[in-house]
């Protein structure tokens, strides 16, 4: 019997180990994220509701198109007017980062960032994986961020950071009264500026002194964007909206126009001179990108 039992002990402990070792690589292989991450896409996002000063984040391992969850955003916090600036980042693959009102697309980056595979932004693309879309808040207090890549055996990773800055009121020339000794009436007047800047920008408010302009009279403002894209707006010393250009000008990137810009490049805003209002204000605004940004404007008073 002892004998025996010598014979059997190392056929038992060969297949005790044998077991031991099987199913130990077995267990370990089944779990290991290593071999999941060949066959199933690893998906981080954030997706949830954000707001002026949040920052966002998300990842994607997989093969080809895809969208992330929509972000929301909240702007209720934010006056309507306000601008709202995403600054957003196609760390390694492209992205494309779009905002939306509803189901209406208020700006978007168009494809950025770099590939030399061909996606949806064609056979292959090298842009900036940088660009800050910049809005203003409307009557609608809720948007939505949507991301989209397009990797090959590549992890997609972005980021996107959400700013709401304070913008000088349209009222901030506040320095010039009736009978201050300000020239009578700006007609005949020229105004010019330039910008080399990068991103949104509004230029400081012109003040138009109007007080020997008759009431009942008509204004003409002539504006020119001569490079990049403007937009002229007038207010009244009420802050009253009298007359927009909207955005002037062309441009093959995207802006608070939208994906990209093709329009004339001049235009006549025209109103009378109100009985409650001598002072007007001069808005002008642009968003350059590596060009500089050129304007004029003059005013004439015809009758």
């Amino acid at each position: 019997m002892t004998n025996q039992l010598k014979l059997l002990l190392p056929v038992t402990c060969s297949i005790l180990f044998f077991s031991i070792f099987y199913f130990g690589c077995t267990k370990k292989s089944d779990s290991d994220p290593s071999k999941k991450a060949l066959t199933e896409p690893l998906i981080k996002k954030t997706n949830g509701t954000y707001s002026c000063g949040s920052t966002i984040s998300g990842n994607f391992l997989g093969s080809g198109y895809y969208t992330y969850p929509d972000n929301t955003i909240d702007l209720s916090l934010s006056a309507q007017g306000s601008l709202i600036q995403i600054a957003c980042d196609a760390v390694e693959v492209p992205n494309r980062f779009s905002i939306y009102d509803g189901t209406t697309l208020v700006v978007t980056t168009g494809w950025i960032g770099t590939a030399n595979y061909s996606g949806p932004w064609g056979t292959s693309l090298s842009t900036s994986a940088t660009q800050t879309l910049s809005f203003f808040r409307g009557a609608s207090s809720t948007y939505t961020l949507r991301v989209e890549t397009s990797p090959q055996g590549m992890t997609d990773t972005w980021n996107v950071t959400i700013s709401c800055p304070s913008v000088p009121p349209i009222w901030v020339d506040t320095t010039h009264t009736p009978g201050s000794g300000l020239s009578c009436g700006n007609c005949l007047t020229s105004f010019s500026g330039s910008y080399g800047g990068y991103g949104y920008y509004s230029y400081p408010n012109k003040t138009l002194n109007f007080q020997c302009v008759p009431i009942g009279n008509t204004i003409n403002v002539s504006c020119a964007a001569i490079d990049v894209p403007n937009r002229f707006t007038i207010y009244d010393g009420n802050t009253n909206l009298i007359a927009t250009s909207g955005w002037l000008g062309t441009a093959s990137y995207s802006g608070p126009w939208g994906m990209s810009l093709n329009a004339p490049s001049t235009t006549i805003l025209s109103f009378t001179r109100q009985a409650n209002s001598t002072y007007y204000y001069l808005k002008v605004e642009t968003s350059p990108q590596g060009i500089t940004d050129s304007w004029n404007v003059s005013i004439g008073c015809p009758n």
